[in-house]
C-alpha cells in the first residue's frame, strides 16, 4: 500500500474515532439533560457539545472534503495557455526578439498554479497550518486539574 493510501486510512480512522467520542459525549449529555433538564451546567455541556462537533465537521469539509473542481483546474490552465499563445502571437506580429519578461511572466503563471495546487492539499504541501492549538489544548486536557480550580 503506497503512503498516501495508508495516510487516508490514518484519517479516515481518526475522523471516524472522533465522532464516536462526538456519539459518547452526546449521549451523556442527553442522560444528564433527563436528570435536570433545567441545569445550567448541562445546558452549558450541550452548547459547549455542539462547538465542538460543529469545529469539527468545519475542519473535516476544509480539510478532506473541499477540494477545488475539475473545471477550476481546467480553467486555471486554458488561461495560462492561452496567455502564453497570445504572447508568442503578439510577438510574432512585431518580429520582436524574446523579452525577458516574458520568462518572468510565466515564472509568474507557474508560481500562482503552484500556490493554488499547494493550498487545495492543506496538509501536503509547502504551506501548511499548524496543529499546535490541537495539540496544547489535548495535552491541557491530559494534565492534572489544579486545586484552585475546584470550586466549593
Amino acid at each position: 500500500m503506497c503512503e498516501l493510501e495508508a495516510r487516508r486510512e490514518r484519517l479516515d480512522e481518526v475522523i471516524r474515532r472522533s465522532e464516536t467520542i462526538h456519539g459518547q459525549l452526546w449521549t451523556d449529555e442527553v442522560t444528564a439533560a433527563a436528570q435536570d433538564a433545567r441545569s445550567v451546567p448541562v445546558g452549558l455541556f450541550a452548547q459547549s457539545l455542539n462547538d465542538v462537533i460543529d469545529l469539527h465537521a468545519k475542519r473535516v469539509t476544509a480539510v478532506v472534503r473541499s477540494r477545488m473542481p475539475l473545471v477550476v483546474w481546467g480553467v486555471l490552465f486554458a488561461v495560462a495557455v492561452l496567455s502564453f499563445l497570445a504572447m508568442g502571437y503578439q510577438a510574432g506580429l512585431t518580429r520582436a526578439n524574446r523579452s525577458p519578461a516574458v520568462v518572468l511572466i510565466a515564472l509568474t503563471f507557474a508560481a500562482v498554479v503552484w500556490l493554488v495546487a499547494d493550498l487545495d492539499r492543506p496538509g501536503q504541501g509547502f504551506l501548511r497550518v499548524t496543529q499546535q492549538p490541537m495539540i496544547d489544548l489535548r495535552n491541557s486536557m491530559d494534565d492534572e486539574p489544579s486545586s484552585s480550580a475546584h470550586l466549593p
